[in-house]
């Protein structure tokens, strides 16, 4: 039995939401203690 890989970095996560929701999404996430950045982008560009 080999030992579980652990993750070691992370490049970006994308997320679904629903349209108008980006304001509740920012006051949400705005507190990450990794200082992670919060990017939106438009529906046909993600």
């Amino acid at each position: 039995m080999t030992a579980p890989v652990g993750l070691a970095a992370v490049d970006h996560v994308q997320l679904a939401a629903p349209p108008g929701s980006e304001d509740a999404l920012r006051a949400f996430y705005a507190h990450d203690p990794a200082g992670n950045r919060l990017e939106f982008l438009e529906p046909d560009a993600a």
